[in-house]
């Protein structure tokens, strides 16, 4: 069985760029952002808890090196 992608944009989870409003941290590599800084934010996928309900998990914000690095590596695996 192949691995999933880096980056899985199922159900319309796409990037968005967004300017960092308080101070936060990376979900890739820990680095801090200060304010003003470009980020890129990964919506949370759809979830479905054990009483049937649905709920949208946590964003995610990944830096502009993580999020190319990220990139990078969905396409190299979706070629292999």
């Amino acid at each position: 069985m192949k691995k999933k992608p880096a980056i899985t944009l199922l159900r319309g989870n796409t990037p968005k760029l967004k300017v960092v409003g308080e101070n936060s941290t990376c979900w890739g590599c820990s680095e801090k952002t200060i304010k003003n800084d470009k980020v890129f934010e990964i919506p949370g996928s759809t979830c479905r808890n054990s009483n049937g309900a649905y709920y949208k998990a946590s964003s995610k914000t990944y830096c502009l090196k993580c999020m190319k690095n990220n990139i990078t590596k969905t396409e190299r695996q979706l070629i292999e």
